[in-house]
């Protein structure tokens, strides 16, 4: 299984990157199919890798020794115990305090919980470690996934 990370030009990756300083804003999974599964603001989706591609500049990808048949498990079991809505309050939320944060100057204390996570709604980074059977973690964000990966998985970086 191959964890994606991207940017793109479009208004919520330059937010994103932005409130973050990371230079990446989305994480997205690639399936033993070559499709992209993925937490897009409208939700779940999975699209043809060509298509991804032309809507996201990949910046890294990691490796992760998965057998392909857990990663399709593991993709239909998200499907069934979740709403497949992206959860915007939570993004929101993670957005202000890392603005405040940017904006005051006021020293960053890592944000241990999402005050206003939906249980039933997700982001990219919870969908990931879903994918990657890793424990959810509803405040990291796709820099720090990645940061993680790389320290412990074999690290690909992407094409410029």
């Amino acid at each position: 299984m191959r964890i994606v990370f991207t940017r793109s030009n479009k208004i919520g990756s330059r937010i994103i990157r932005a409130v973050t300083g990371e230079s990446v804003s989305h994480v997205a999974v690639l399936m033993p199919d070559n499709s992209v599964a993925h937490m897009a603001f409208t939700g779940l989706t999975q699209q043809s890798a060509t298509s991804f591609i032309r809507e996201h500049e990949i910046v890294a990808h990691v490796e992760v020794a998965t057998d392909p048949t857990i990663a399709v498990a593991r993709l239909v079991a998200f499907r069934q115990q979740h709403s497949r809505l992206y959860d915007y309050t939570a993004l929101l939320y993670l957005g202000v305090m890392l603005l405040y944060h940017r904006l005051t100057g006021v020293p960053h204390h890592p944000i241990y919980r999402n005050r206003w996570q939906k249980k039933s709604m997700d982001l990219c980074t919870e969908f990931a470690c879903w994918m990657l059977g890793r424990e959810v973690n509803s405040v990291i964000t796709p820099g720090q996934l990645l940061k993680e990966l790389r320290e412990n998985e074999t690290y690909v970086p992407g094409v410029h």
